[in-house]
């Protein structure tokens, strides 16, 4: 078990990984009883799946690894690779599949050790802190199982010194049917297909059917149409974050998206975005078929963060500068990874690992739109030039 840091280097810094794992506190928060550290328990999101005994083209079928032992009592919830021999296949039966985000969960409460996967192929403690990726100011412990999320572990103290960034506002956006996040599964072949086509578009106008001024139902029909504006690239066409690398392997879909690429949360009068490099999204088909939930995990570059926090409100013209400064001292300290990916604990940390879990529901796209764009683009510059600096 981790220990906490010491009350006043809490307060020094107060918007770093200060939080312990309390197994009490993560039972009651999660529903789970049995909620340990460092692996002595299958994966949060389910159990470890080596070989599936199901017959596939004469013999057992390979799973995607999912937990690994690196010994010393500690398995890593790793990020699941195609394992060899998975074939492609084609669902014509349901050659696209469309999931909208209908909540989003950025960890509050310490649940954000429960989300995400290993970058580093370490458990890190604060017990043992010199099991790092490279040099932080602050050494961050890792959630459960090695799950690197320091992202996960700082945004709700952010949004305390100032966002409009929280799980709050964006949820309440999405559940008015006003936008969300949507995953389209494209040549998807179901529970065991090693090619699919995954892009991440942004959604409005959200309704059951025939009622376009009702809020979304969530039960499988509900109709949203793709903002044009930010979901493609120059060609107009091409899904602006897209791969053709992802795969499902016993029922785990997988979908990597290696490029540096903003995500979009629209909310009624602001567009806040988080840039993120080398994002991969995993999630558990349920026994429909669907994808009740994803999570994913990314790096957050630090040469990124400052630009997305202005889209956040959070910045120096809207801040008194003990809170700014207060912001840009956790930012250093949650810095956890470095954004080469080559570990070496003598380099600095230039990178935030990121964690959020997305729960989905399946909708129907019923086409594009040209959605009007957000009333205040940069709300710091809005309000430098309103003279209203904090």
């Amino acid at each position: 078990m981790t220990k906490a840091l010491p009350p006043l280097a809490c307060v020094a810094l107060v918007l770093s990984a200060c939080q312990s794992f309390d197994r009490a506190e993560f039972a009651r928060l999660s529903g789970r009883g049995d909620a340990m550290v460092d692996g002595r328990t299958p994966d949060v999101r389910g159990t470890d799946a080596a070989v599936d005994a199901r017959p596939a083209d004469g013999g057992p079928v390979q799973c995607a690894e999912r937990m690994r032992d690196v010994g010393g009592g500690c398995s890593l919830a790793v990020i699941p690779t195609a394992p060899m021999g998975l074939q492609n296949t084609v669902d014509r039966a349901r050659p696209v599949r469309v999931f909208a985000a209908r909540q989003i969960a950025f960890g509050a409460g310490g649940l954000w050790q429960s989300i995400g996967f290993d970058r580093d192929g370490m458990c890190t403690t604060l017990a043992n802190p010199t099991a790092v990726a490279c040099r932080s100011s602050l050494p961050q412990a890792d959630g459960m199982n090695g799950r690197d999320n320091t992202f996960g572990s700082v945004i709700a103290s952010i949004s305390a010194l100032g966002s409009s960034f929280d799980e709050t506002r964006l949820n309440r956006a999405v559940m008015r049917g006003n936008a969300t996040l949507g995953l389209r599964l494209r040549d998807f072949g179901g529970r065991d297909d090693g090619s699919i086509i995954a892009d991440l578009v942004p959604l409005v106008d959200g309704h059951p059917p025939g009622r376009p001024s009702d809020p979304p139902a969530w039960d499988g029909r509900d109709e949203w149409s793709i903002d044009r504006s930010l979901a493609y690239g120059a060609d107009g066409t091409t899904a602006r974050i897209t791969t053709n690398e992802g795969f499902s392997s016993c029922g785990v879909v997988v979908a990597p998206f290696p490029n540096t690429a903003p995500l979009y949360f629209k909310g009624d009068v602001t567009r806040s975005q988080l840039t993120l490099t080398d994002t991969r999204i995993v999630g558990v088909l349920d026994a429909s078929g669907n994808l009740p939930s994803i999570e994913f995990t990314s790096l957050w570059v630090r040469s990124n963060i400052f630009e997305d926090l202005r889209t956040f409100g959070a910045c120096a013209e809207l801040l008194p500068p003990a809170d700014w400064l207060l912001i840009n001292m956790g930012i250093d300290a949650a810095l956890d990874l470095p954004a080469s990916g080559t570990i070496n604990p003598a380099t600095p940390c230039s990178a935030m690992s990121v964690g959020f879990r997305v729960d989905l529901a399946p909708v129907t796209v019923t086409g594009d739109v040209n959605a009007p764009p957000p009333i205040v683009r940069d709300p710091c510059a809005a309000a430098a030039d309103a003279g209203t600096r904090g």
